[in-house]
């Protein structure tokens, strides 16, 4: 499958010595010729990008025509990037690729995952799984973007996967709720945070760029945020991407934020040791600009990604379940599969026809033991029972086997019934333990309930079995 982006970021800049005309530093003149020289250049950018391609003659005049406009100071490429430079105001940034995207990667890892928000539903009560105290945020700055509506059902699974395992106090941020004014003031709230959007990192100022889910547009960045654009804080995100694949500079424009933002507007703040989780490009590339943000005031560890990415958003669904399941952020890791945690990207650089090959990698901050060990909840006791029990029920005095009964990690349970060889029903449910104790609910035509008790050499399992009769005896054998 293929995939375009096109990506224009505005990044302000202040001369060194300029005198101050007014707040802004901009009269009004001035900022008319910038936003109408922005205007011709985006035109420019967008035929030029549309080209099937692109002559060295057609590219050398395309660059003079950019940099013959008002007010432009310089204008060049670095990298996939088109770099233009206004007079007395800031940088503008459209990068230059196209990204060649593999199809969706197999997700899971060992165990088949794919059930588990609709078997916790049947069959997880409040009354099951006791609240968790943790605050939690899911955030979806591609709310809007017509390519990227998956999103919504990764975070509706994850909001659900939280709810089943205890907690119950969960924020959704789509879109517009995604604003300015909640990014700089309440990402603190938030014991775990599990953030989509674009984002980008620029080695020349170390800064780390991530999407609001506000739409805007460039004569707002200059007319009403142009002290942050000027200090590095806010900057413009163009995702102007039809469903052809071409450019169309009408579609929605997002406001950008930066480290240095959140640096500011986080100077005071504590985090109560978040783990956060960052499906956004180069979020923990090379300074970790941004990790440290958060680390540097409490957080306890910054999942993300080291460059351009495109299945983070997919990832998250498999690291979330092993985090849940108890397991470590270090052991999470360890247990996806290597295509959830790597990725090849293949970007074609349009001026050159080129094919660039990078890696991604899945990683964490801070690289510390405490980092590494952190837990969102603990893991589940008794987990010598998970594997394949042998089931029999006793009936009229009569002892059957129903099959089998597979035990999986965070209370999932699998019930092959009937002769193993010849299975007449699959039904999925529940388990939990206390001690020695086990209970097991399986929802099918009628709630089967299998109370028993673990045996000292953990290899069998005995109790009574609810079915639509009075209890009955039942006893398991694990298989080797």
């Amino acid at each position: 499958m293929r995939k375009v982006f096109l990506v224009l970021i505005a990044i302000g800049f202040a001369f060194w010595g300029c005198k101050k005309n007014n707040d802004d530093d901009l009269t009004s003149k001035e900022k008319q010729v910038i936003i109408s020289s922005y205007n011709t250049i985006d035109a420019l950018v967008n035929d030029c990008y549309n080209q099937e391609e692109i002559s060295d003659e057609y590219f050398n005049q395309f660059l003079k025509n950019i940099q013959a406009q008002p007010m432009v100071e310089e204008a060049y490429f670095e990298d996939f990037t088109l770099v233009t430079k206004f007079e007395k105001g800031g940088y503008v940034f459209w990068d230059w690729a196209t990204f060649e995207e593999e199809e969706d990667p197999e997700q899971g890892q060992g165990q088949d995952f794919s059930n588990v928000t609709e078997i916790m539903q049947k069959s997880t009560t409040e009354e099951d799984t006791p609240t968790k105290p943790i605050k939690v945020c899911i955030i979806n700055s591609h709310y809007y973007e017509p390519k990227l509506q998956s999103v919504r059902a990764i975070v509706s699974s994850l909001e659900k996967e939280f709810k089943n395992c205890g907690f119950n106090d969960i924020e959704v941020k789509n879109g517009q709720d995604a604003s300015v004014d909640f990014f700089l003031n309440d990402l603190n709230k938030y014991g775990v945070i599990i953030f989509f959007g674009h984002g980008y990192y620029k080695e020349t100022r170390k800064h780390t760029w991530f999407q609001t889910g506000v739409r805007t547009n460039f004569e707002d960045i200059i007319n009403k945020y142009f002290k942050e654009w000027k200090n590095n804080q806010l900057t413009l995100l163009l995702n102007g991407i039809d469903t052809t694949g071409n450019v169309d500079n009408s579609k929605d424009k997002y406001i950008l934020l930066s480290n240095i933002a959140l640096e500011k507007f986080y100077k005071n703040k504590t985090f109560p040791n978040s783990l956060i989780y960052l499906s956004v490009c180069e979020a923990l590339k090379n300074s970790k600009s941004l990790a440290q943000v958060f680390t540097h005031r409490g957080a306890g560890v910054v999942m993300g990604w080291d460059d351009l990415n495109s299945i983070g958003r997919k990832t998250s669904k498999s690291l979330f379940l092993h985090l849940l399941n108890g397991k470590t952020v270090k052991e999470s890791l360890d247990a996806l599969k290597n295509n959830e945690k790597f990725e090849e990207v293949k970007i074609k650089d349009k001026t050159t026809g080129n094919l660039v090959v990078l890696t991604a990698a899945l990683t964490f901050y801070p690289n510390t033991d405490k980092a590494r060990n952190m837990r969102l909840i603990e893991p589940e006791e008794n987990v010598f029972v998970l594997g394949n029990w042998n089931l029999y029920i006793q009936d009229d005095g009569e002892i059957e086997h129903h099959g089998s009964i597979l035990i999986k990690e965070k209370g999932i349970a699998r019930w092959t019934a009937g002769d193993i060889d010849d299975p007449d029903i699959d039904i999925t449910g529940t388990w939990s333990s206390n001690g020695n104790l086990i209970n097991m609910k399986f929802v099918s035509e009628g709630n089967y309930l299998f109370n028993g008790t673990i045996n000292n050499a953990q290899t069998q399992i005995t109790g009574e079995c609810t079915l639509w009769k009075p209890s009955i005896p039942f006893f398991m054998n694990k298989m080797k």
